[in-house]
């Protein structure tokens, strides 16, 4: 089976989703693209030997595809997406898939009673490191997680004080740092920690002209005990970056794209097989764990490939994809609460999990 592919909305992240197809020259075709720019999607349609389109609605009544990627901007999620499943079309969507996490549910259940494939974009799956924080977590060699920090980090400032640019728009983007970095720390804590229990959050606005927060704190409990830390910051003078810290009752691992070793654990007083080394901490250098190259400007782009390949593959062996809905719809809960808890001055909230 060739998988026969639109792409919808042609912007910033689309290259890194087209590495993803050319991974699989036999197990996909790119037939058709689609953007709200003609002179875009004309020159793209032309490179990549596809049809070009300016109206999704026509692209999806051609009949001409089996699936469609949409990467949109976010106001514009939802609809697209539900206009796909309707035509009965297998979605790989950027995240987040819905303003809500009743939205995403509603989407989910449509594409249930259609039979096609929902799939959300969300490249924290594929991450080389936390593949191998998955790995180390389930040895149990750190002993009991006690506390996880994340910290997504970068600049945003040029898109975010551009009163053209939906990026800094509350109209375009739904939510700022919270709705948008978030969602990816948020997915982390359910994919590998048993997801939020309670949180509550503070958040800021230190661009100009922008209508959402570039900065912003969520701290609060884990449904496994743990305590946790999110950070977000658009507006750092600093490559883009991840930052994961995972604090054991027999040692600690900390991933940093930034750094070399990217992933690097500590045993303190008892080494990775649990031996006891005496009573003072002794583990001053920690080891790098894990093959993960160091590849501080390419690993969210071979990341973000990484969930493409998976969507292809999911759908081609009827399988489902790697990232489950049930924890992006946990994440969409935690945002959501997250917001409840700044408007209410910063008070601490529970999350709820998915119905």
């Amino acid at each position: 089976m060739t998988l026969r592919v639109g792409l919808l909305g042609l912007g910033e992240i689309y290259p890194a989703h087209l590495a993803g197809y050319r991974k699989l020259p036999d197990d996909v075709s790119i037939v058709a693209v689609c953007d709200a720019n003609p002179k875009k999607a004309a020159e793209v349609g032309l490179e990549l030997g596809a049809r070009s389109y300016t109206d999704y609605r026509e692209l999806f009544s051609s009949k001409t595809i089996d699936a469609v990627d949409i990467m949109l901007p976010h106001h514009l999620h939802e609809a697209a997406v539900a206009a796909a499943i309707e035509a009965d079309l297998h979605v790989l969507v950027e995240k987040p898939a819905a303003p809500t996490e009743r939205a995403v549910a509603a989407l989910q259940e449509a594409a249930r009673n259609r039979r096609v494939m929902l799939a959300v974009a969300e490249n924290t799956r594929f991450s080389e490191a936390y593949l191998v924080v998955r790995d180390l977590l389930q040895s149990g060699k750190i002993g009991k997680v006690e506390m996880v920090r994340t910290l997504i980090c970068g600049n945003e400032t040029h898109r975010l004080q551009a009163t053209s640019n939906w990026k800094g728009r509350k109209s375009g983007t739904l939510g700022g740092a919270i709705f948008d970095a978030g969602a990816h720390s948020f997915y982390l804590l359910n994919w590998l920690f048993e997801g939020v229990d309670t949180l509550l959050a503070s958040a800021s606005i230190r661009t100009p002209d922008s209508e959402v927060e570039d900065f912003a704190i969520v701290l609060g409990t884990l449904n496994n005990g743990a305590d946790f830390v999110t950070e977000y910051t658009f507006t750092a003078e600093i490559p883009w970056n991840e930052r994961l810290e995972v604090y054991g009752s027999q040692g600690s691992v900390i991933v940093d794209q930034l750094a070399d070793p990217v992933v690097k654990a500590f045993y303190g007083k008892r080494n990775e097989n649990g031996e006891d080394q005496g009573a003072w901490l002794n583990d001053w250098d920690g080891q790098g764990i894990g093959d993960v190259p160091y590849r501080p400007l390419h690993w969210k782009q071979e990341s973000i490939s990484g969930e493409v390949v998976d969507f292809v593959r999911a759908v081609v062996d009827d399988r489902p994809h790697k990232v489950s809905l049930v924890d992006v719809r946990a994440a969409m809960l935690a945002i959501e609460a997250a917001y409840d808890s700044i408007a209410a001055g910063s008070t601490r909230v529970a999350v709820g999990r998915p119905s």
